[in-house]
């Protein structure tokens, strides 16, 4: 057990195998999350887009400049080089002048305007005097008399800096018509699309980095320290209640290959039972929806159908969700639990030809031995009528004592159906019942440190856990999703509902749980 807590805080070695693959089965389950915020994200990006929207109008024009300083011999001698000399110094100078205080009081001045409405902007043309000057403003005629403004008094002040300069007009300003700013929605869309991409894959890889559940035979050996007993391959079933049967169908491929795993785990579990003089073996897994009540169901039938000879109980002590009891309860070989341990020994009056005869009732270990002569070729099944509300005084009732000792003294193999152990303490009574534990995990399921907890808690009562069962094992990541539907665990709801968070979302709410069934 050491092994096991140190196992519990070893960190793993880094697989991007394996880290890929988790990628893709997360992505696979939760992909229509990643749609659905993606379209969440774009709608509400566009729509924030379209009522936050102001457009804005850009003129634009461009000029060339010339300094007519005492310099000009020297650019009539030298032309081109000098204009690009100078060309550097003004592409420096021309934007600062547009920025600073006084060029903008000369605008305001200009315009008439306690204000600018608008942003001036210039670039200069490298290499060159040439320069491109645009205004953006909401008003698109502000916009033209702003630029027009702009170009008329520059030289004005500009002279200050680099001597007297002249303007040349290359491209006149115009009054804008379009928007400079039109909302691109596909634009809009790619980028939602682009954010919501990496954000999901950043979510989806540190979730996966995060995930440490059994996934292969290889898992129990090194991170529970615990024998693979057998893999029970994935298999669909019907979603509706009643629509599929208790088994699987043997005459399709997948029912063959569960019924092959079946039979071997059968056979392994017997092999076990007989070398270490198991009798009772509990059933149980650590959460909802890892299938233990189908193996435990199925392990019956195997065991039953391997030894003839041999007299096998199954019985339902998931006393909050009575699995197996929903399933088996119109079956020739079940029998009621509730009632039989209800049943009181008294002594009954029966008058026959005016003499009284004194006959007392059925005792249980005489309705067990009854129970088994009427099912020689089938297991008999020991299940509740209705939902408890109180388990754990069942539990430690002095009937159910004795009735498990009598049951032992006659039955060979004693299966039990146990409720989940990571959220109810009654796996913990139900284990000093049995010599034996077989835990069910379903693949890629649970957390292996819940799965710990649990070993190291049932542990402590003495019981000896025989091993494992990798449960709805699938061959490939793409394989279809795997559902109990209404056979497993699909109305306990989920991990929290299940356990820790409400203790009354286990059970008994959602199966009518009648008060005055529970006292008869």
């Amino acid at each position: 057990m050491s092994n096991m807590n140190s196992n519990r805080y070893n960190d793993d070695v880094l697989d991007l195998h394996v880290l890929l693959r988790d990628v893709l089965k997360i992505f696979k389950r939760a992909w229509w999350i990643c749609v659905s915020a993606f379209v969440a994200v774009s709608v509400i990006f566009c729509a924030y887009q379209k009522y936050t929207y102001v457009p804005t109008y850009e003129s634009k024009a461009s000029f060339t400049v010339n300094t007519t300083t005492s310099y000009a011999e020297i650019a009539a001698s030298y032309g081109f080089y000098y204009d690009s000399a100078n060309a550097e110094q003004m592409a420096k100078v021309l934007p600062y002048i547009l920025k600073s205080s006084v060029f903008n009081e000369i605008l305001k001045e200009e315009l008439g305007e306690e204000r600018i409405n608008g942003t001036i902007s210039l670039n200069a043309i490298k290499n060159s005097n040439l320069f491109s000057i645009s205004v953006v403003s909401q008003n698109p005629d502000d916009a033209k008399a702003i630029l027009d403004a702009a170009v008329k008094r520059l030289p004005d002040v500009s002279r200050y800096v680099i001597g007297e300069t002249k303007l040349n007009i290359v491209q006149p300003s115009s009054v804008p018509t379009q928007p400079n700013n039109r909302i691109s929605y596909l634009k809009s869309v790619i980028i939602c699309f682009a954010i919501t991409f990496v954000a999901s894959l950043l979510i989806i890889i540190i979730f996966a980095l995060f995930r440490k559940t059994i996934q292969t035979e290889q898992d129990f050996n090194d991170k529970l320290n615990m024998n693979c007993m057998g893999i029970i391959p994935y298999i669909k079933v019907g979603k509706k209640r009643g629509s599929h049967p208790i088994y699987a169908d043997e005459s399709t491929e997948n029912g063959k290959r569960y019924s092959e795993s079946m039979k071997a785990l059968s056979l392994k579990v017997v092999r076990s039972m007989q070398k270490t003089d198991t009798k009772v073996l509990m059933v149980t897994a650590a959460l909802a929806n890892e299938g233990k009540s189908s193996v435990a169901i199925n392990l019956a039938r195997y065991i039953k159908a391997g030894n003839p000879n041999k007299k096998v109980a199954l019985i339902d002590l998931d006393l909050r969700k009575l699995s197996v009891s929903r399933e088996l309860e119109n079956k020739k070989n079940y029998c009621s639990l509730s009632r039989l341990l209800g049943e009181t020994r008294t002594v009954k009056k029966r008058f026959i030809d005016n003499k009284v005869l004194r006959v007392q009732s059925e005792s249980c270990d005489k309705k067990i031995k009854r129970l088994f002569n009427e099912n020689p070729k089938d297991f008999v099944v020991f299940g509740s009528d209705a939902p408890s509300k109180s388990p754990e005084k069942k539990l430690n009732d002095e009937k159910m004592y004795d009735f498990m000792k009598e049951l032992r003294a006659i039955a060979d193999y004693v299966i039990i159906d146990s409720p989940p152990c990571a959220i109810t303490t009654d796996p913990l009574l139900i284990s000093e019942y049995s010599d034996g534990i077989l835990f069910v995990i379903r693949q890629d399921s649970t957390h292996r440190w819940t799965i710990l907890d649990c070993i190291n808690n049932i542990s402590t009562r003495g019981c000896n856990i025989i091993g494992g069962v990798l449960n709805a094992a699938k061959e490939s990541i793409l394989d279809p999703g795997y559902s109990y539907g209404y056979y497993g665990y699909g109305r306990y709801g989920k991990y929290g509902k299940y356990g820790y968070r409400s203790y009354g979302g286990y059970g008994y709410g959602k199966y009518d749980y009648d008060e005055a069934t529970e006292k008869k």
